[in-house]
């Protein structure tokens, strides 16, 4: 399959991106998280999204919730992945990021992850 072809043909409702802004974000997680230590069952995507707007005066649905979390999780793959790299990447307690001391590191890093993304566009996988 080549890359594009996967929505041919369908028609995509056309919506605004949604932002999250930080208080909002780090108030759905702590709320989420308290509901399941709870026990509490249902739909928490749709309890979440109500909690929150009901908070900051938004209009998230469950599908933004749902979304949000899947943001979180790419993100903190990344830093795990990251952290994977022995030696190679140093957390700063100070500023709460990654750095990779070396820049020859980082570079080479940074190419062979261009090469793997080209590789993917041009097979198609």
């Amino acid at each position: 399959m080549s890359v594009g072809t996967a929505d041919r043909g369908k028609k995509r409702k056309a919506g605004t991106n949604i932002r999250w802004n930080d208080d909002a974000s780090k108030y759905m997680m702590v709320f989420l998280a308290e509901q399941i230590r709870e026990g509490v069952k249902g739909n928490l995507h749709t309890l979440t999204a109500n909690a929150v707007n009901e908070k900051f005066g938004t209009q998230f649905l469950a599908t933004h919730v749902i979304n949000h979390l899947r943001t979180w999780r790419n993100r903190w793959n990344r830093i795990c992945k990251l952290k994977r790299l022995s030696g190679c990447v140093n957390f700063v307690s100070e500023t709460r990021t990654l750095e990779m001391p070396d820049e020859a590191v980082y570079t080479a890093y940074i190419a062979v992850m261009n090469l793997i993304l080209h590789s993917y566009i041009v097979i198609g996988v």
